[in-house]
């Protein structure tokens, strides 16, 4: 967990920090002029990595359970601090340069306030599944006055009513989160990992068959599509760069090449500056069976790849005319794609050899079962109030509708 942690948190501000000073001080060839909130969006949005590609292919390859789950850990909070502190720069616009403190203030109410706005959520909606007892506990309380048509009828009808409700409730912290400006991905992200711990369990067997395959579902959709957008989207973008006759800062193509390979190597350089010292530290101070081996650290640091969050939030930079710099936003655009394509074709298409050269475990089944909460803590205080335990019981049981 601390692995994790440090990485997601002091990793990301890390990387935001070196990346938003090597943008804003840059004086070669490489790369235009950036204002100093242009610079600190972009270093923001180009330090949420996104490794969707490494990550399916450590699930076909079944990669050692403790390198995919600290990959996985690391790109799950490394988005919701990239987005907190995005959204922070943004707030600010040219006057942060003197409004540190404010920056700081903003980060953690933003941050916060996204969070309790999804773990709040998400405890609502685990007590409404709980006291609703919708699904296979409802026929099963009502065996003796229903008959077996309409038992069939509520076994098959009612969780498609239940994944309704869950999906509903999880767009509902987003937009709780975003009415006031925080960040609704943060809340959503938050509110998912409460729902999947509490509110799931009190779904009935069946509705968390089609919860799981409707929300895969739905992610492969959408990552798919974000691919698809960066395809299509770049080709535009680039063509605002380089065409002199458009409105906004134009580059030559070689200028452009120039600014999108200086923004790659920039990317990569700083996640290596900050992962192996943070797990090196690490390592230092915990057992050695604790310890994360080197070979691990160098496939974590080939897991950087920039996805969906970084382009998402590349069409959210706010341009500004701060000390006569022009609007940038086309340029961050294109940049911000290129590292996305860059990155995933080179580095998750040699993803296998590395693996092999670096002799990583292959084949590795993840543990069974679910994890379970330890007696006493207050997660486990949580549980028993929320969780329906003849409901979360049934977990496993067969897809089909209930007998009489």
């Amino acid at each position: 967990v601390w692995k994790i942690l440090s990485l997601a948190v002091f990793g990301t501000l890390i990387s935001t920090a070196v990346t938003w000073f090597g943008l804003y001080t840059d004086t070669t060839d490489f790369l235009i002029d950036l204002s100093f909130s242009e610079s600190g969006q972009f270093a923001a949005l180009i330090s949420a990595i996104d490794p969707v590609a490494t990550l399916a292919l450590f699930g076909a390859l079944k990669v050692d359970p403790n390198l995919n789950s600290i990959v996985v850990g690391e790109s799950v909070l490394n988005d919701a601090v990239a987005l907190i502190t995005f959204r922070a720069v943004t707030h600010f616009g040219v006057h942060m340069r003197d409004e540190y403190t404010s920056i700081t203030i903003s980060f953690i109410i933003t941050g916060v306030g996204s969070a309790l706005m999804g773990v709040i959520v998400g405890l609502i909606a685990a007590y409404l599944f709980k006291i609703m007892g919708m699904g296979a506990r409802a026929a099963r309380k009502n065996s003796s006055r229903l008959n077996a048509s309409v038992r069939a009828h509520i076994a098959s009808e009612i969780p498609h009513v239940e994944c309704i409700i869950f999906v509903a409730v999880a767009y509902i912290s987003f937009v709780g989160a975003e009415l006031p400006e925080n960040s609704g991905i943060v809340a959503s992200l938050f509110c998912g990992f409460t729902m999947r711990a509490y509110a799931r369990p009190n779904l009935s067997a069946r509705a968390r068959v089609q919860c799981d395959s409707l929300l895969k579902t739905m992610a492969g959709f959408t990552e798919n599509s974000v691919y698809l957008l960066v395809g299509l989207a770049l080709t535009i973008e680039l063509e605002f760069v380089t065409n002199e006759t458009l409105e906004g800062t134009t580059l030559q193509w070689l200028e452009a090449v120039k600014a999108f390979v200086y923004v790659i190597i920039l990317a990569v350089v700083v996640r290596a500056l900050h992962l192996f010292p943070i797990l090196f530290s690490f390592n230092a101070c915990a057992k050695k069976a604790d310890g994360v081996p080197f070979s691990h650290m160098i496939v974590m640091w080939f897991s950087g790849l920039r996805g969906a969050i970084a382009v998402a939030l590349a069409y959210q930079v706010a341009g500004d005319n701060d000390g006569g710099t022009a609007n940038n936003k086309h340029i961050i655009r294109a940049a911000t794609m290129m590292t996305v394509v860059f990155t995933t074709f080179a580095f998750g298409g040699c993803t296998p050899c590395l693996l092999e050269q670096l002799k990583i475990d292959t084949g590795v089944d993840p543990p069974k079962g679910e994890a379970k909460t330890e007696e006493g803590s207050i997660f486990r205080a949580i549980e028993d109030v929320l969780v329906d335990p003849d409901i979360a019981k049934l977990e496993g049981e067969e897809y089909k509708p209930l007998a009489a």
